[in-house]
């Protein structure tokens, strides 16, 4: 939730309003936080307009621009930091007009200590700001929380079904639960992709087979709200669940993440899809949410062409290419003409 302060000689800049807008909406998009009011209503620029005269450099140059961006520590990574500082140069020179405007403006970058971000009167630390963003995105997350794999609701357009042609139908995670639970009630669907994922067979339920060892990593201090509802601890999500993820962004991932009804742990499967349709498999080698030799079973069984990632549970965000390589190879597969 980043503070801006442009500070200029008065009339550099036509529309300051739109200047503030644009330059929050930059520095918001490069944090990649969740777009949720919190962060929206909390990220702000403030245009300063000084009198001619009362801006110099050593030389008495005038017509600088100097903008300072206050964020929260942690936020910004040397990739974030040199974004921040490259796109809100150029949105302070087309908003003056002058492409040589970017030569005379300063973007000085500064962190306010954990603790130090005031809202509504409270000092909140980096963790407050996690479990607040996490309870507003849990209220508006549409339909709820995942629920019962047997109807895999998905939103318009991502649901396999709702596609034109050929699908390769991917998933993660518990995600898997729900590529699978497809049966044979998507006929448009390709090819499956499971990445880390759970790969049920039938009659199986999740809860019976996460009791058959000992509890991962990441689930050790899984908990249900008054709701129902299951969540990962913010420690076990940051240094297990997404271990190999810079650990800003896992905790807004843990901010972000998506509540599982525990009714789904008794959820049993039907016919699986992979038993009819070609799939392929990322095991992830360092995961501590699904045991890697679980992955491998769940592969080895479906006849899944297999891949194995030195990754965390989120194989998708730490080795992002990998994956995308994968999904476009089972695209390739299922596209090529069979003789």
């Amino acid at each position: 939730m980043p503070m801006i302060d442009v500070y200029a000689t008065a009339g550099t800049f036509a529309d300051k309003h739109q200047l503030a807008t644009d330059l929050a909406a930059a520095v918001m998009a490069v944090e990649q936080v969740p777009d949720i009011p919190m962060f929206r209503q909390n990220t702000a620029a403030f245009i300063h307009e000084l009198p001619a005269g009362d801006l110099s450099n050593v030389d008495g140059d005038t017509g600088y621009v100097r903008i300072q961006v206050l964020t929260n520590a942690g936020a910004l990574d040397r990739d974030k930091q040199l974004a921040v500082v490259e796109r809100l140069t150029a949105i302070a020179a087309s908003a003056a007009g002058h492409p040589s405007q970017a030569a005379r403006t300063w973007v000085l970058l500064i962190e306010a200590p954990d603790g130090g971000w005031g809202i509504a009167g409270q000092a909140n630390t980096n963790a407050e700001l996690v479990v607040a963003a996490r309870a507003q995105i849990a209220s508006l997350q549409a339909g709820g929380p995942a629920t019962k794999s047997q109807h895999p609701l998905t939103p318009a357009g991502k649901d396999p079904r709702a596609q034109d042609g050929p699908t390769i139908v991917a998933g993660h995670s518990y995600g898997g639960q729900i590529v699978t639970a497809l049966g044979t009630d998507a006929p448009n669907a390709a090819g499956l992709v499971y990445i880390a994922a759970f790969a049920l067979d039938q009659g199986e339920a999740l809860g019976a087979l996460l009791s058959q060892g000992p509890t991962p990593p990441a689930l050790e201090h899984l908990f249900t709200d008054p709701q129902g509802f299951s969540w990962l601890a913010e420690a076990d999500y940051v240094h297990h669940f997404a271990a190999d993820v810079d650990a800003v962004k896992a905790k807004v991932m843990y901010a972000t993440q998506q509540a599982l009804a525990g009714s789904t742990f008794n959820d049993v499967m039907g016919i699986p899809a992979w038993k009819s349709l070609p799939s392929w498999y990322l095991v992830a080698t360092e995961d501590q949410a699904i045991p890697p030799d679980a992955e491998r079973l769940f592969a080895s069984r479906m006849g899944a062409t297999t891949i194995e990632v030195a990754a965390s549970h989120v194989a998708m965000v730490s080795h992002p290419d990998e994956v995308a390589q994968l999904i476009t190879t089972a695209a390739a597969a299922c596209a090529a003409p069979t003789t």
